[in-house]
């Protein structure tokens, strides 16, 4: 009996069945999973298609006269030109000419869902920082003024104390006065 409460409970508390019935969770699941780089499908498709020129393997021989001494010259693509008892000899051999091109096709598979998560991350962060820029050019103006206040009452502190200092002792400033005077 207890092994039978116990399997049930274990069926009822699902976590599956929870995070996909609570459009929250599966929110904050969904974008997990797709932060993480699991449903990122690229595809690239490597294509070779071989184009091939063939010339005829033959040689082509043609003989001349020619006054002459005799001599015998091979070029460095395999052609022999020989001149033997006044005769022009001429051989080419022609060689088979193959060119293979390689094409790479690329397919992108845009992940529209990723997309949208970096742009509400930009969004965010841009936000950000344009209230950090409305926050410190208010400070700054605060800044500013804090400190136009700063001065207006120095100058009436330092007025107060001449005024202070002019009543206390005026009674020595007249008789220096009066000395001058």
């Amino acid at each position: 009996m207890r092994l039978l409460i116990f399997a049930l409970f274990l069926l009822a508390c699902n976590p599956v069945k929870k995070v996909l019935n609570d459009p929250k969770k599966f929110e904050q699941v969904k974008e997990a999973v797709i932060r993480s780089g699991a449903c990122i499908n690229d595809t690239i498709t490597v294509e070779t298609v071989k184009d091939s020129v063939v010339y005829k393997d033959s040689i082509i021989e043609k003989t001349f006269s020619v006054p002459c001494s005799d001599f015998d010259t091979t070029l460095t693509d395999g052609t022999i030109i020989k001149v033997s008892s006044g005769v022009l000899i001429y051989k080419h051999n022609c060689k088979t000419k193959e060119t293979t091109k390689t094409v790479i096709k690329t397919n992108n598979i845009r992940d529209r869902a990723y997309e949208n998560i970096l742009k509400s991350d930009i969004y965010k962060r841009d936000s950000a920082i344009s209230a950090y820029v409305k926050l410190y050019s208010q400070t700054q103006e605060d800044l500013k003024q804090t400190r136009k206040d700063n001065i207006r009452l120095k100058i009436k502190l330092w007025g107060a104390i001449l005024v202070a200092g002019l009543i206390i002792f005026r009674k020595q400033i007249f008789k220096v006065a009066n000395v001058f005077i």
